[in-house]
């Protein structure tokens, strides 16, 4: 009933990690790889893949290796053959069963478009692939269950929470890339534009539900895409670019012409939802960056550091920021509900172990 999509580039390490943990936790559904990798690493990639196709159902998509994750989706999307589909980085993982859940709440569902669950964020000694966890967060993610509209999407927007990684409708990820892909995104921004319009399009199509149970689990680490790609620019020099500010007006007019086009709201209600949708995202973006940088160089960890960076932490202090960081102990309280979700850590454990595999 749903499809995962791993979108991969020259980790074919990580890669390697990612199809064990599913192996462990014997996924049954099809996996699409996307791989972006450079012709160094292709190879790798490709070997990585065939040491699990006897114990899943793996295929490979070869990408061009410029092609930012949103353009890769789209490239991809006629080779999804089932009503729901997940996608992830090969740094993260999914939890099969918790997804398996998350179709159940759809198919029973149909005015929710896509199914969240609790997050954990992590940290590997040495920042590295393999080894143990040092450090653990969560990682915010949210319902979106307004019945109006306006008050969903304004709701979202204001205390953003990234819904690119959820169960989804394929329909509905289908709608959002297309939509994506006629953006000409001048800035260097671009990447969080495609994000934002994504997450936009899905709210203004549905309701977001929450599962309840552990569905993601990100590793925070120096070459993850929350902390490397320009999603992250500093607040300062985007408000020097008029190439951004252009983005803007092109991601304010696509949600009101997608509003309009779906026959959501008229065209003065779908101006106002959003100005107002767009206009409370980048009070916090910039409240976030504006912070000062050393609220950004504590010494409690990377986890920290990816949590800053959030817009939902935004309005928190620098002692609020510290809260977010849990011990081990602490975390197994607060994500750890039940014996599945310690057989999900246990699997991670493994996975991150399995480098002789």
């Amino acid at each position: 009933m749903f499809t995962l999509v791993l979108v991969t580039r020259n980790r074919p390490d990580f890669l390697r990690r990612s199809l064990a943990f599913y192996q462990l936790s014997k996924l049954h559904a099809p996996i699409i790889i996307s791989d972006g990798s450079d012709s160094s690493d292709l190879s790798k990639t490709r070997e990585v893949v065939e040491q699990f196709k006897s114990t899943l159902d793996v295929s490979y998509i070869q990408a061009e290796p410029n092609n930012p994750p949103f353009v890769r989706l789209a490239q991809l999307l006629s080779n999804i053959k089932t009503p729901y589909v997940a996608w992830v980085a090969d740094d993260d993982f999914m939890v099969p069963a918790s997804i398996e859940f998350g179709v159940q709440l759809l198919n029973n569902d149909p005015l929710s478009v896509a199914v969240v669950g609790r997050a954990l964020l992590f940290e590997v000694e040495n920042d590295g692939v393999w080894g143990k966890i040092v450090n653990t967060g969560v990682y915010p993610q949210k319902a979106c269950l307004e019945s109006d509209l306006g008050e969903r999407l304004v709701s979202h927007m204001s205390t953003y929470c990234s819904t690119a990684y959820t169960l989804r409708r394929v329909e509905m990820m289908r709608e959002s890339l297309a939509l994506i892909n006629k953006m000409q995104w001048a800035s260097r921004d671009c990447n969080c534009f495609s994000e934002l319009l994504d997450s936009m399009v899905m709210v203004a199509g549905g309701k977001i539900v929450h599962s309840g149970q552990l569905m993601l689990i990100r590793q925070a680490h120096e070459n993850m895409t929350s902390v490397n790609e320009q999603i992250n620019i500093s607040a300062f020099d985007l408000l020097m670019e008029e190439e951004w500010y252009s983005d803007l007006k092109q991601l304010n007019d696509a949600l009101v012409d997608y509003l309009m086009s779906k026959k959501l709201a008229s065209s003065i209600d779908a101006q106002s939802i959003a100005g107002r949708a767009i206009g409370l995202m980048l009070a916090k973006k910039l409240q976030k960056n504006l912070l000062p940088d050393s609220y950004k160089n504590r010494s409690q960890g990377r986890v920290i550091g990816v949590l800053m960076r959030l817009p939902v932490f935004s309005y928190l202090s620098a002692s609020g920021y510290r809260k977010t960081l849990l011990g081990w102990r602490e975390a197994v309280r607060h994500c750890i509900r039940s014996r599945e979700d310690r057989d999900i850590l246990s699997n991670v454990y493994r996975a991150l172990a399995s480098n002789d595999s």
